[in-house]
């Protein structure tokens, strides 16, 4: 049985806009990314998302490539009433390039899942056409 890590809570008074507002895991963020206990927890929940999503891995390569095979990398010819397809393309193309720097070539297949998904929950039915509308369903 998978048990995910737990962050430790620490709490931390943060005051703006005359409020005041109590973070349990303010701890968390290290923007320098060298906290030991930070990376360790990472390291953590990395290794646990790992080991979850391991019988996801040939989907997830499917899907990567099935994604990646739908869209022309230098397509500029979508037309204006298409643009949310546009953005997928864009959206796509960031995803890769953020992925090239930071991720491996598994977490980058799972990123840009991920980010399409998430996007795609946002999207309107009726925008659910043309070579994207099999992402929707």
């Amino acid at each position: 049985v998978l048990v995910p890590p737990r962050a430790n809570q620490q709490p931390k008074e943060l005051h703006m806009h005359n409020d005041l507002r109590i973070d349990k895991s303010y701890w968390l963020r290290d923007d320098a990314r060298k906290a030991p206990a930070v990376l360790e927890y990472l390291k953590a929940e990395n290794q646990y998302t790992a080991a979850a999503m391991a019988d996801t891995v040939k989907l997830q390569d499917e899907l990567y490539k099935e994604m990646r095979g739908r869209i022309k990398e230098e397509d500029t010819s979508v037309a204006a009433r298409c643009a949310w397809q546009a953005a997928v393309i864009r959206l796509l193309k960031a995803v890769v390039a953020v992925g090239n720097c930071i991720l491996n070539s598994q977490d980058r297949k799972s990123w840009a899942i991920f980010m399409l998904c998430s996007w795609l929950m946002h999207v309107p039915a009726h925008h659910c056409r043309g070579p994207f509308a099999m992402l929707c369903t």
